[in-house]
């Protein structure tokens, strides 16, 4: 994980620039954050990896705290999508999930009703982020 540190005469703070995905694991569950439709690479093996990744994460017996997916990372919310029902099986196995409600305004992305996740505006979005470290 890079960190990035700026200071400023009398404030400093410091924050942690994720990947595209990240998955990490405390006492409290594994958090997971997806900002793409595809792992690593915007082609077929990246949809196929991203798939994978998500099938181990679902079939594990770890516990998933939260989910929160922003910016293309929405596109797996479309019931087109070839992976929906991957992602879909970490959002019902996980205790919080926020989508970052601006980046399905961007997409075009309309949920299902079904779904047991939480819309936020990107400002809620990150600020969560800070609380949900992945």
């Amino acid at each position: 994980m890079n960190k990035i540190q700026k200071s400023d005469f009398d404030t400093s703070f410091s924050f942690d620039y994720y990947p595209d995905k990240e998955l990490s694991s405390s006492d409290k569950g594994i958090n997971i954050l997806i900002k793409h439709d595809y792992y690593s690479s915007d082609n077929e093996h990246g949809r196929d990896l991203l798939a994978i990744f998500l099938s181990q994460i679902s079939e594990s017996n770890s516990e998933i705290r939260s989910v929160m997916i922003v910016d293309q990372g929405v596109k797996l919310l479309s019931e087109n999508n070839s992976i929906y029902n991957e992602i879909i099986e970490i959002i019902n196995k996980s205790t919080l999930n926020y989508i970052n409600e601006d980046s399905l305004n961007e997409y075009g992305i309309t949920l299902s009703e079904e779904l047991n996740v939480v819309k936020i505006t990107s400002d809620i979005f990150f600020e969560e982020l800070l609380h949900n470290k992945p």
